[in-house]
């Protein structure tokens, strides 16, 4: 159920998701047959995907529709909305991993500029 989340936010979002998706066949299959199987979706501690991705499957043409809600059982987050090298923005309940985030201090400071004039400057007057 992870998976179809992780994986409905990266087609909502047009990203490149290599190696973070893989699909298990639990059979041999001919073409026109219902394919069985699971998707799993890796995510990382501190990801974390907006319920409301959107998840679409094509099946030979035959094109589905999901929401991640409607896929997965697993307990809603509250936060900011992070995967790892994809630009995604906002927050909100959604599903992933908890984590943490590196926060930077704030550094203030004040910068003076000196040294020798090379008299190539001009000033204006007003």
């Amino acid at each position: 159920m992870v998976f179809l989340v992780i994986v409905s936010s990266f087609f909502f979002s047009n990203f490149d998701f290599s190696g973070k998706v893989t699909l298990s066949l639990e059979k041999n299959y001919v073409p026109g047959e219902r394919i069985d199987g699971s998707i799993n979706l890796g995510l990382k501690q501190g990801e974390l995907l907006p319920a409301s991705t959107k998840l679409f499957i094509n099946n030979s043409g035959e094109i589905h529709e999901y929401f991640l809600s409607e896929l997965v059982s697993f307990d809603l987050i509250s936060g900011n909305f992070y995967v790892e090298n994809i630009n995604i923005s906002g927050s909100g309940e959604g599903y992933g991993l908890v984590g943490e985030k590196k926060i930077y201090p704030f550094v203030d400071f004040v910068l003076e500029v000196s040294g020798e004039s090379t008299g190539n400057e001009t000033a204006e007057e007003g």
